[in-house]
């Protein structure tokens, strides 16, 4: 089973009226973990309009208070992680898979030959 993870890596913000600084867009991680094997896309969201009677000033946010406003609005139907979250899961099984083999050499392919020693004449 495959662990996702968000993680904020930047933030855009603007001025609006007598509000500064309002998060506007947000970029991220999106992160999958099976069996130690990990794979990540990139994203960004579009914050949506902001409510000055429920404003945050941008140097009270919290990480964990943005991921939770970036899973809000990637996390349904129309949003991006359903699909980032199939994709990060089908490349994450794969690779896991793939560590689990082992490479063998070719049953037909010529065996490496020791390097000969040269005798000295003395």
């Amino acid at each position: 089973m495959t662990t996702f993870n968000v993680r904020i890596t930047a933030a855009r913000t603007r001025n609006e009226g007598e509000l500064s600084d309002i998060l506007t867009k947000v970029e991220w991680v999106l992160s999958g973990e099976q069996d130690g094997t990990t794979f990540e896309l990139p994203g960004k969201t579009t914050m949506g309009p902001v409510d000055p009677q429920d404003f945050t000033p941008y140097s009270q946010l919290t990480p964990q208070q943005v991921i939770d406003w970036v899973n809000a609005i990637e996390d349904t139907e129309t949003g991006q992680f359903p699909g980032l979250r199939g994709h990060i899961d089908m490349v994450v099984s794969r690779m896991a898979a793939e560590a689990a083999l082992a490479e063998k050499p070719l049953p037909w392919a010529p065996t490496p030959q020791a390097p000969q020693q040269e005798q000295s004449q003395f």
